[in-house]
């Protein structure tokens, strides 16, 4: 979503992480400020589209706006492990192994480390993980993050490993981007 301000000010981009998100924002705009909602767009991006539009944006105010069920579904994880249930901005998951590395993927000879924005498709991802059958399979946890410290670690950090990491869209938001 993207939103010009009448008095010329800096224009607003809301990266929503489901469409439904920004239909909705826009709808509940159209009725509490129709003046503003006349100059908002929602346009489909993928998230590498978003993030380049991030680093060249200037004067452009950017805010990710998560899903609301994920981010439930973080809080309600994070209660469970016994930690606070704050997820600052929008969460991510990881799949955890029990010698305290992350569960990767190979595709290509490219080895990554999936940071997925659905639990579902995490679980999915662990289940597939436990049928192959692979050592330590079963003994696998989830750790909860946020994209906006994900995304801040990979452009400041030296650390090889987050190189390797791919930042894995939810299939709802996937399956509602298509025509």
């Amino acid at each position: 979503v993207v939103a010009t301000p009448p008095d010329g000010g800096k224009p607003v981009v809301g990266l929503f992480l489901r469409k439904a998100g920004a239909v909705s924002f826009v709808s509940n705009l159209r009725q509490s400020r129709p003046e503003i909602a006349r100059r908002v767009v929602i346009r489909a991006a993928s998230l590498g589209n978003a993030l380049r539009m991030r680093g060249a944006g200037q004067g452009v105010q950017y805010t990710y706006v998560p899903d609301p069920a994920e981010v439930t579904a973080a809080r309600q994880l994070l209660a469970s492990q016994g930690k606070p249930a704050e997820v600052p901005g929008v969460p991510v998951f990881l799949a955890k192994t029990s010698d305290g590395g992350y569960l990767t993927l190979n595709q290509g000879g490219r080895t990554s480390v999936p940071a997925f924005l659905s639990l579902r498709d995490l679980e999915a991802f662990r289940e597939r993980y436990r049928q192959s059958g692979s050592p330590g399979a079963r003994e696998t946890s989830v750790e909860v993050s946020s994209l906006e410290v994900l995304i801040h670690l990979m452009n400041t950090s030296k650390d090889p490993l987050l190189a390797e990491m791919d930042i894995v869209p939810g299939a709802r938001a996937v399956a509602e981007a298509k025509p």
